[in-house]
């Protein structure tokens, strides 16, 4: 992971050296300023590079990818898992903090889902969620919950089960299942098995650099909507630095007749959340469809652009949603 940017500070050096080379008097001023350019990347570099080796306390890569879990020493110890530079999870343990919805699982991302359910207050919730990430999700658990995490990464699976980097699975009151595998390849047999279906299905599979096609078709929306309850919610996770997914959750909406409501959040630096956008799915309109969300803004569908046509099975490419933008999260 280290010579791409030891590389660059090798090229950066050279270059520095070149320029020191050239002495053209009417020139100075611009050798002075490309010194001080070319000097300051191996510096940020070897700075960088110096902070994630004092930082990274786990590290391991396998078929899926690179993971680390990095750890940030303020008045309480911060740990953060990344799959090469996409957060899947933080979590504070200064007092207080290591139970909250952190990143963008905040009650406005993906703990809104969870706690704006017509039955939250009345009655016990079947979640799942596929991805597991650090876990955070588990935190909205309660005493009788059922919350199943899908999850194609044995790593992962891994390492949000070690206490000493994460401790969400460990301390969720609810029911917690794992469920290790292609998460469409379960739900199938989840189907055929007849099992009761979900209150609230969390996908949480699109925000890394490769979205997992066969998660985002058409078909693939259409057994999310099989596994969840009449009254249920569908809740994605749109935020992603490359793709633009508010287009095709618009275009599955129209497919399957479904209502939409589109939630960017705020960041929360108390409460370590992250800017995140959220696309709530359900059969009947959310009651906060159109309302003021504290620290969040709804999405106006009328300006998000229309598909000619959701991606399928057989047809599936996402090339039309890509995005050359450096926000998590725009509309």
């Amino acid at each position: 992971m280290l010579e791409y940017p030891l590389a660059l500070s090798f090229v950066a050096a050279l270059v520095s050296w070149f320029v020191w080379q050239l002495k053209f008097q009417k020139l100075k001023g611009v050798n002075e300023a490309m010194l001080l350019i070319c000097l300051a990347v191996p510096v940020t570099l070897g700075w960088k590079l110096a902070g994630q080796g004092h930082d990274v306390i786990f590290r391991a890569r396998n078929f899926y990818g690179a993971l680390r879990v990095t750890e940030i020493p303020l008045r309480a110890v911060q740990h953060t898992l990344l799959n090469g530079e996409t957060v899947h999870g933080t979590q504070s343990f200064f007092p207080g903090l290591s139970h909250l919805g952190t990143a963008y699982y905040g009650p406005q991302g993906g703990g809104f889902a969870i706690l704006q359910h017509p039955a939250y207050s009345s009655r016990a919730l079947r979640v799942g969620c596929i991805g597991l990430g650090a876990g955070t999700l588990s935190v909205y658990g309660r005493t009788n919950d059922l919350y199943r995490f899908f999850e194609i990464n044995p790593q992962v699976i891994d390492v949000a089960g070690r206490t000493n980097l994460f401790t969400y699975l460990a301390d969720c009151q609810a029911q917690l299942q794992l469920a290790p595998g292609d998460a469409r390849k379960t739900l199938v047999a989840e189907v055929a098995r007849g099992e009761p279906r979900y209150d609230v299905l969390a996908v949480d599979a699109y925000s890394g650099d490769a979205i997992p096609i066969h998660l985002a078709t058409r078909e693939a929306f259409a057994l999310y909507l099989q596994r969840l309850a009449p009254d249920g919610i569908l809740a994605v996770h749109t935020s992603n630095w490359h793709i633009d997914l508010l287009p095709l959750c618009k275009a599955i909406g129209r497919d399957l007749q479904l209502n939409l409501l589109g939630v960017i959040s705020e960041p929360q630096p108390a409460r370590l959340t992250t800017a995140a956008q959220w696309v709530f799915m359900t059969r009947q309109p959310l009651p906060m469809a159109g309302q003021s969300i504290p620290h969040a803004r709804q999405v106006e569908w009328s300006r998000v652009r229309d598909l000619l046509r959701a991606p399928t099975d057989e047809t599936g490419s996402l090339l039309e949603l890509v995005q050359f933008s450096t926000r998590a999260s725009r509309q």
